[in-house]
């Protein structure tokens, strides 16, 4: 399984790339959502963790464009933006699922 971690913020997305090492799981941390959405396009990835907070492009604008292309790979939402109107507009544009910060690491690799 190859993964795209998609998160800004310097230490939770070291935890979760720390995370992701201990189990095995290829993975590549991208800080903005410009370069995630090339990356997204240049190599194929099962899994995509996003954060929606993300400089020189929104994490929404992200998965517009992706689902936009027919890309197909799973997305997971990582965001603090916790009110269900944020959810429900993630789900709509195609994320597989919305976690809300602060979470636990075991939940996202769970």
């Amino acid at each position: 399984m190859r993964i795209l971690l998609v998160e800004d913020d310097e230490l939770l997305g070291s935890g979760i790339s720390e995370a992701l090492n201990r189990c095995l799981y290829p993975h590549e941390w991208l800080r903005d959502g410009a370069s995630a959405l090339q990356a997204a396009r240049v190599t194929r990835h099962d899994l995509i963790i996003l954060d929606l907070g993300l400089p020189k492009m929104d994490g929404i604008e992200v998965l517009r464009q992706l689902r936009a292309c027919q890309m197909q790979c799973a997305v997971l939402i990582i965001s603090a933006r916790n009110q269900s109107k944020d959810r429900i507009e993630g789900l709509n544009l195609g994320a597989d699922d919305y976690i809300s910060k602060p979470f636990e690491i075991e939940e996202l690799v769970a």
